[in-house]
């Protein structure tokens, strides 16, 4: 065995009996010791002559009684003969008399038994700390290999190192066992903590005479493979903590990784799990006059059955799924991701098109980032693997059955493809966060946000969210956790301290769209870029060119207006501005401006900050159906002001706003009566509002203008129907507008305007 970390060549006392040198040796009083401080003994040393492929070569060498190998070569041999160790090509080599010859490694072969190792007493090790403990095991031994146990440690969390042990004749070692938990941990008498693999002493150091330093030089006989490092789970999670907080100051990780820690059952995902969700489970109920319907497995390559079968393998292995004898079945598909991998799917159409539906509500998303105002400090969780963590009721498994060419299965957890299944994650959700939604948090399904206007308030929201799912057994997906951001990405927009942008990778996505080749793709370019609109002024302007292609059987024609259309789109796509939160606590001023054209209606909300700027929330507009189209202008200037108070209506009610038209008529639609039935309507239904109408010419109302004459709902997002709905009868005739117009009535206001005054 070649070191280049010793300083000594050194041979085994008994090897060399074997060998029957005759050569002469002299004596020597240098000390050399063992790693574990034990003292080796040295009798003589031997001018030995060596032989290497055909070379030959004397070395000054240690005759050591209790040496752990039959001959160690060191530093002082590797540098009288320049040995070059070359690890790429696994080989050595040794230049003697201007000669150079290579030697390959030889491969280290582990064919030893392994032993456990067990305590000897009951142990306690305070949180945060290390204890050095007394094991036994089989039979005394210089030099053991010890390897920790992957269960019975790692389910407290311990982190015992892998060591090279010392068991003495009374077959006892000490081992280190350090509790990095916060808290008390106690292992009982007996406890397998590991196990050993017995070699011969391994290690050993020269200490060089008349020094008075230690010079430590370790000499190992085994291959850097024959050790296999195992990551403790427990490890891992805390590696994982530190990356989710490494941005933030040393102070306030410390503050925070305390909370992890305490929650961290919630990160460990070495195994699959089911929530506890309080016997809320999902159901599959069927239409009445059903009965189960049977599939057939499809034929498939050799390729893809051998994915199922893998999949099916080892979601038997995760109680994902079990075998059944369901008298349902659905036939398994394979489909490509969009990286081309494959994903295994089980297709229930048939089973969905009987299945009773479940309404559940999930929440608005527009809801959720209102509710976000103010806040400093983001926090997004995300499950891992959402579905697979829901149960699904006993007597329902057997619907979710499925058949491949190897047998029928049926899951023990919610798979995806049900036509029920968001509505029931949603439930799940809300029932395990409780009260604490709306008030510190808001869940999407398997998307959650914490939001706070404070660290430390943060941390006590993370703490009371996190308890919550670990009480649950809910465990999260933590490549795609954020936490404690002032900025981050939560359903599709960039949410900030100061208010929401679309996502760069949304943005992108809808950038990079092709140039289209078919009215399906137009309208579906319009469709992605729509998800947006309500940051992009102007937007209906520059989409009106392509809204043609919703209409069905449309003829294809690409146009320059088109092009035009799309490129513009694009662009300002990437130069979307921020939108503000709506901020329902301060009592910021709030303007609405509203307008009309023969095309459609718009209106844009502005929320104005304490330095008097205008600040937009959100830009809305729709187009104008056939009827609404032969309306007379100032029912269709009041049309948009109705529509767009009702659309903001969350936003408005309870509220003092401003709204703004470029309709002078209308600035008396809240003061006077009008002969006007459907004007006399839509001011019974403004009525539960609060505001004053102030005129401004058109020139100076450009957003809502664009926004009226292209619009970007359209109507059949909408139901008109609604605007014509009064909120009950009234008898208050005096409080509904007057529009009619006499001749000195306008002549009154023609002198008023500042504007006219100059025609």
């Amino acid at each position: 065995m070649i070191d280049t970390g010793s300083t000594i060549s050194a041979i085994n006392a008994t090897y060399l009996k074997k060998l029957n040198i005759k050569q002469d040796t002299y004596s020597t009083t240098i000390p050399c010791k063992t790693a574990n401080n034990s003292e080796l003994h040295i009798s003589d040393i031997i001018v030995l002559p060596i032989t290497i492929n055909d070379i030959q070569m004397k070395v000054h060498t240690f005759i050591i009684e209790d040496l752990c190998t039959d001959l160690l070569l060191g530093g002082d041999f590797c540098d009288l003969y320049q040995v070059n160790i070359d690890y790429s090509k696994k080989c050595l080599s040794f230049k003697s008399q201007n000669h150079r010859t290579a030697v390959k490694f030889d491969k280290y072969v582990n064919e030893q038994q392994v032993f456990n190792v067990k305590t000897m007493n009951e142990i306690t090790i305070p949180p945060l700390s290390a204890k050095i403990i007394q094991a036994i095991t089989i039979a005394p031994s210089m030099s053991a290999i010890f390897t920790p146990s992957s269960n019975s440690l790692n389910k407290k969390y311990i982190i015992a190192p892998h060591a090279i042990l010392m068991i003495d004749n009374n077959k006892t070692a000490f081992l280190t066992l350090p509790n990095t938990t916060s808290v008390m941990q106690t292992i009982a008498k007996g406890t397998n903590v590991g196990q050993v693999k017995y070699h011969e002493d391994n290690t050993c150091y020269y200490v060089c005479p008349g020094v008075s330093n230690t010079f430590q030089h370790t000499i190992s006989a085994l291959s850097p493979t024959s050790i296999q490092s195992q990551r403790q789970p427990y490890a891992t999670i805390t590696n994982t903590i530190n990356e989710l907080i490494y941005h933030l100051s040393r102070s306030q990780q410390e503050h925070i990784r305390t909370v992890l820690l305490k929650h961290k059952d919630v990160f460990d995902i070495s195994k699959p799990s089911i929530m506890k969700t309080n016997n809320v489970s999902h159901r599959i109920p069927i239409q009445q006059q059903h009965h189960p319907i049977q599939s057939y497995p499809y034929r498939r390559p050799a390729k893809e059955t051998q994915i199922i079968n893998q999949q099916v393998k080892e979601m038997l292995n995760n109680h994902i799924i079990r075998s059944s004898s369901s008298p349902w079945s659905s036939p398994v598909v394979i489909i490509k991701k969009k990286d081309g991998s494959p994903r295994f799917c089980v297709d229930y159409r048939r089973l969905n098109a009987i299945t009773e539906r479940d309404v559940y509500p999930l929440p608005r998303i527009d809801d959720i980032i209102d509710k976000l105002a103010g806040s400093q400090y983001f926090t997004t969780l995300d499950l891992k693997a959402g579905y697979w963590q829901i149960p699904i009721d006993e007597q329902d498994k057997n619907k979710t059955a499925f058949v491949t060419t190897d047998g029928l299965y049926e899951f023990n957890v919610l798979p995806f493809g049900l036509s029920n299944a968001p509505a029931s994650f949603q439930r799940i959700m809300n029932s395990i966060l409780g009260t604490l939604r709306w008030d510190i948090t808001l869940v999407y399904l398997d998307d959650i946000i914490i939001y706070s206007n404070s660290f430390e308030k943060h941390v006590k929201h993370l703490d009371l969210v996190l308890d919550a799912l670990q009480k649950a057994n809910v465990k999260l997906n933590v490549t795609k956790c954020s936490l404690v951001r002032k900025q981050l990405d939560y359903l599709g927009f960039r949410i900030t301290q100061e208010g929401i942008k679309p996502t760069t990778t949304n943005v992108k996505k809808t950038i990079d769209f092709p140039v289209p080749n078919s009215a399906k793709a137009a309208y579906s370019f319009v469709q992605m870029a729509q998800f947006y609109r309500r940051f992009i002024k102007n937007f209906a302007n520059i989409a009106a060119p392509l809204n043609v292609f919703k209409t069905k059987n449309v003829k294809f024609i690409w146009t320059k207006e088109c092009q035009k259309s799309f490129d513009t789109l694009k662009k300002q796509l990437s130069q979307y501005p921020l939108l503000v939160f709506y901020d329902g606590k301060s009592k910021l001023k709030l303007k609405i401006s509203t307008d009309a054209s023969n095309m459609g209606i718009g209106g844009v909300l502005h929320q104005v900050n304490p330095d008097g700027h205008l600040q937009p929330v959100q830009y809305l507009s729709r187009s104008l159906s056939k009827r609404e189209q032969k309306y007379s202008v100032v029912e269709k200037e009041c049309l948009a002001m109705v529509w767009c108070i009702t659309k903001l209506r969350p936003y408005l009610y309870g509220r003092e706003f401003t709204l703004i038209t470029d309709h002078h008529p209308l600035c008396w639609l809240n003061k006077q009566s009008s002969k006007n039935g459907r004007l006399d309507r839509w001011s019974l239904q403004l009525q539960e509002y609060s505001f004053d109408i102030k005129h401004t010419p058109g020139s100076l109302n450009c957003v809502a203008d664009c926004l009226s004459r292209y619009p970007i709902q359209q109507l059949d997002e909408i139901v008109e129907d609604q605007l014509d709905v009064l909120h009950g009868p009234s008898n208050n005739i005096n409080m509904i507008v007057d529009l009619s117009f006499d001749a000195t009535r306008i002549r009154e206001q023609q002198i008023k305007d500042n504007k006219i005054k100059q025609i």
